[in-house]
């Protein structure tokens, strides 16, 4: 008489966790790897405007346009937004309107 049950091959302990170890670092990674590009076309306006002289602090005002114009994804508004306020800060409009558009790129 044949059971109607098939046998399932487990994997041993060991594989087990090594398994659920490698998934959770990989889950755990994910944000990492999605967040990173998101902040660079940010990072490049940032760095142009140091490279030009300008004091951009993390977290200051000239680093939150360059990440307004970044969140906008480059449209219009975000653009004239980001360069208005740059220039309010004391930022030459050549300059302003560079760094606006490399937090913009896509």
């Amino acid at each position: 008489m044949e059971s109607s049950v098939i046998n399932k091959r487990r994997l041993p302990w060991t594989k087990r966790a090594a398994v659920g170890v490698i998934g959770a670092l990989c889950v755990g990674s994910l944000p990492l790897l999605t967040a990173g590009p998101a902040q660079a076309f940010s990072w490049d306006c940032q760095q142009y405007l140091r490279s030009k002289g300008y004091n951009v602090p993390v977290g200051g005002k000239a680093a939150a346009e360059c990440t307004r114009a970044d969140r906008g994804e480059g449209s219009q508004t975000s653009l004239e937004v980001c360069l208005h306020n740059l220039k309010a800060l004391g930022v030459k409009h050549e300059h302003a309107m560079t760094a606006c558009r490399k937090g913009a790129q896509r």
